[in-house]
């Protein structure tokens, strides 16, 4: 998403709002974004802040950064990049009750393509992938440790980048409520 973003978007300056600097993903997507800003000599053009997981931490992580705007103390990015949609919902609503948008003031993303980023308007740009990937590389290192077999230390899935409205782009995919709700029941 970041590359998106710097690419397309022109964005040169970030808030990175990840969640628990103790979790191991969030550590991987945090290396990933850090590796970016140092490949493209931007060290000095992001903020990055730990919180949680929930809605919530992206409320209180807004509210705290908006009074150091408010205080003059640093200026809203470019772009906010969130470790998870959950956050990326809670900052983002958060942000409308001091009056601002996504696009318009700045660009958002989340992580794991869940419904709330998908019904969210606007739609929040996040990455997907296949859960039931994950199910089934469980089972099968599961299954591969059970007969003593040696597995790999880190094992990965694919996933893939969803724009939507909240960088200024517009997916493909076009969202059914009633299908994504029976998918979910």
């Amino acid at each position: 998403n970041i590359s998106h973003l710097y690419e397309i978007h022109n964005a040169k300056s970030f808030w990175f709002v990840m969640g628990p600097e103790v979790n191991y993903e969030n550590q991987c997507r945090t290396e990933a974004l850090l590796s970016f800003v140092r490949e493209k000599n931007l060290s000095d053009s992001y903020e990055l802040i730990y919180t949680g997981f929930e809605v919530v931490d992206g409320r209180n992580t807004f509210i705290r950064l908006y009074e150091e705007v408010q205080a003059g103390k640093v200026a809203l990015p470019d772009a906010v990049i969130c470790a998870n949609d959950n956050l990326a919902v809670g900052f983002l609503a958060e942000a409308e009750l001091k009056g601002l948008s996504a696009p318009k003031d700045f660009l958002i993303t989340g992580f794991d393509d869940l419904d709330k980023a998908r019904y969210f308007k606007p739609r929040i740009s996040t990455v997907s992938y296949v859960r039931e990937d994950i199910a089934e590389m469980c089972v099968d290192i599961f299954l591969r440790l059970w007969k003593g077999e040696a597995v790999d230390k880190e094992s990965y899935i694919e996933s893939y980048p969803i724009f939507w409205e909240s960088c200024g782009c517009e997916s493909p995919i076009i969202v059914n409520e009633r299908t994504q709700l029976k998918h979910q029941i």
